[in-house]
């Protein structure tokens, strides 16, 4: 995990990611933060289909399933190791891990992405609102007493 934000800047604190498969910790380049196109992309054809009849309003049922579930693209830590030799993430949209390793690198990776307008149709929100609290389980955590600075 990097003490260096961006360009230079004090990192902040430090994040912890974890595997969603296998729950182990990942780190740096040994994994990536990835969600499908292919999800993405039927989450906007449901919101599109529900926009259909006209209007600009958002269509809230857009975004539940048939038994009332939120539909939004999901997105996943993968180690290395679970991530199958054969995947290079054709139709997802991925980045490795060590680009959101802290604060900094987080918001600015945030703000990259706040240009795509299929974000939407994405949990990106809550994956990163999960950076908020320390923990064990998958996706991102604050390391519990990490404020790591370095000069600028």
């Amino acid at each position: 995990m990097s003490d260096i934000g961006v360009n230079g800047r004090p990192a902040g604190p430090v994040l912890k990611a974890v595997c969603h498969t296998c729950k182990e910790e990942v780190s740096g380049d040994d994994g990536v933060v990835h969600v499908s196109h292919t999800l993405v992309g039927e989450c906007e054809r449901r919101d599109r289909a529900a926009h259909a009849g006209g209007g600009s309003e958002v269509n809230l049922l857009a975004y539940f399933d048939e038994n009332g579930r939120v539909v939004e693209a999901p997105w996943e830590v993968l180690c290395d190791k679970c991530r199958p030799a054969d995947h290079d993430c054709y139709m997802c949209y991925w980045f490795e891990v060590g680009r959101i390793d802290n604060w900094a690198k987080l918001i600015d990776w945030t703000s990259h992405l706040m240009e795509k307008t299929w974000l939407v149709y994405t949990n990106w929100d809550k994956f990163i609102r999960s950076a908020t609290q320390a923990g064990d389980g998958p996706g991102l955590s604050t390391v519990n007493g990490s404020t790591k600075r370095v000069d600028a």
